[in-house]
């Protein structure tokens, strides 16, 4: 990837950015989002990161994250970016880098600096402008703590209809075989949505 990792030692908790290039925005969409989301969390189980939080930003992304190994470090952001990258480009119809290369990353050595970075990552959102508080912004997962659904609904799977519980279906067989939501995810043009929906 073109850069030293001296910095990072086996089993490091460290802050990670990953930025677009030239500031541009990434994620247009809740769609956009999700993808990466999908195939993040798919990766961290591929490489064993555990990830204490993280904080999707329409034009960049927050994590702290732990590897067992640099070697796992370093792929899983390898595989990330160039997967999101090739699918990204090829449902936007461009071409290039989405994310300045190298990401960035700062180890964190001690529990209170920890703490401070998680915080600082899931009120990002907040500081940003996108939300009033960190359970209304979606993308940092934060909401989810209290509740499975803070979004909608509670799913009645009995009473709901036979096309949400075949998409459900088709979102446990994805997840159980370890495959991100890329092509299950189809969409017409004009269905466009905010990534702060």
């Amino acid at each position: 990837m073109g850069r030293s990792y001296r910095k990072y030692q086996d089993g490091n908790i460290c802050h990670v950015y990953c930025k677009a290039v030239n500031g541009n925005i990434i994620f247009y969409s809740s769609r956009d989002i999700i993808f990466y989301l999908t195939l993040y969390y798919h990766l961290a189980r591929r490489y064993g990161i555990v990830t204490r939080a993280i904080a999707i930003m329409p034009n960049h992304v927050h994590s702290n994250e732990q590897a067992r190994t640099t070697e796992s470090f370093i792929s899983f952001h390898r595989d990330i970016n160039r997967i999101f990258t090739k699918e990204y480009n090829q449902e936007h119809k461009r071409s290039g880098r989405v994310f300045i290369k190298p990401f960035g990353y700062a180890p964190k050595y001690k529990g209170k600096t920890i703490r401070q970075n998680i915080t600082y990552i899931v009120n990002n959102p907040v500081v940003g402008g996108l939300c009033k508080d960190i359970d209304s912004y979606r993308w940092t997962l934060m909401a989810y703590r209290n509740s499975d659904h803070p979004f909608s609904e509670k799913i009645v799977l009995n009473k709901a209809s036979f096309r949400l519980r075949r998409s459900l279906t088709r979102l446990q067989y994805y997840f159980d075989n370890g495959i991100p939501l890329k092509s299950a995810f189809p969409r017409a043009e004009s269905q466009r949505d905010s990534p702060t929906d």
